[in-house]
């Protein structure tokens, strides 16, 4: 189809691309040839995209002599790199409870007792408390690699493990 000519059937292929927000990457004629009447260019070569901005060329050559255009379309490369985080965290696994609980009875906590500033107290409290859980359960940093593809969620891996059983 000739989406040069302004007919009824260029103008409804039109209408089609933009009901599924589809863009032709190619606008200028694909084919020339030479007749009896005289000399025609059509674009009879189409290429759809929906997200224009994923490619970053797109056009057309003679090719061996042909009265068509070769078309080609260069989409970008778009990997998506995350860059890894720094965590961090406590490991419980090992802490010794009962003496935990005798080193946090040590704490002297009279300073409650004489409040001028809510917000004072409890970060009185908090590094006091805290001060003795690092003693017990240090802070470990720990690099993790950046997240997965946003589209790879649980239920991918879930289909792609049922999958692979019943195969």
């Amino acid at each position: 189809m000739d989406t040069l000519a302004r007919d009824n059937d260029s103008w409804k292929l039109s209408c089609v691309s933009r009901e599924f927000r589809l863009r032709q990457m190619i606008t200028e004629p694909t084919r020339r040839a030479v007749t009896k009447r005289g000399d025609s260019e059509k674009l009879l070569d189409h290429i759809y995209v929906s997200n224009f901005d994923h490619y970053i060329n797109s056009g057309q050559f003679s090719f061996a002599g042909s009265d068509h255009d070769l078309v080609y379309v260069i989409r970008k490369v778009n990997k998506l790199i995350l860059p890894p985080k720094k965590v961090s965290y406590r490991s419980y696994l090992r802490v010794n409870w009962k003496e935990f609980s005798n080193s946090v009875k040590l704490i002297d906590f009279s300073f409650i007792m004489n409040f001028t500033n809510v917000e004072s107290v409890y970060s009185l409290l908090r590094s006091r408390i805290v001060s003795v859980l690092d003693e017990f359960a240090p802070l470990r940093n720990k690099l993790i690699r950046g997240k997965r593809q946003p589209w790879f969620n649980g239920e991918i891996f879930h289909l792609i493990k049922e999958r692979c059983h019943v195969a």
